[in-house]
């Protein structure tokens, strides 16, 4: 199928930082590596946000619209997530997620985990995860300047 598939949790600087209004890590992988599937997890702070104003469809609508092209994507709501300092709640929870993501892909898809969006908790998961992982995939670490 060919698919680049990204999962990325949501952090204050995505999409972009107030402090500086430049690509925040999720925005900036979507633009680079273009995938044709995005997973954005939402913690209750972060979902709150994207029900107030949609920034997040929004940025990377009007990104579609500048590369021309279309891609499909997800939100992974957990209202209920305040204690987003917590590392086991998010092992097992993105263990569940991304066992579900790749069980539909392919040998020519690849898969994206955006380590530099979220809180310290949801990265290190995620490091972790693709550390001791037999899947492959590719870890992208963006800083925003």
């Amino acid at each position: 199928m060919n698919r680049v598939i990204l999962f990325s949790p949501v952090g204050g600087t995505d999409p972009m930082p107030q402090t500086n209004f430049r690509d925040g890590s999720m925005l900036h992988i979507c633009r680079v590596y273009q995938p044709t599937d995005v997973y954005l997890y939402m913690s209750a702070e972060i979902l709150e946000l994207h029900r107030k104003d949609n920034r997040y469809f929004y940025c990377l609508e009007k990104l579609a619209e500048h590369q021309k092209r279309t891609f499909h994507w997800e939100v992974v709501e957990r209202p209920e997530l305040r204690d987003v300092q917590l590392f086991d709640v998010f092992y097992q929870d993105f263990r569940e997620i991304i066992r579900k993501i790749t069980a539909g892909m392919d040998e020519t898809d690849e898969l994206l985990l955006n380590i530099s969006s979220g809180t310290p908790a949801m990265k290190s998961a995620l490091l972790v995860m693709a550390t001791l992982g037999n899947k492959t995939v590719t870890l992208n670490l963006h800083k925003s300047v």
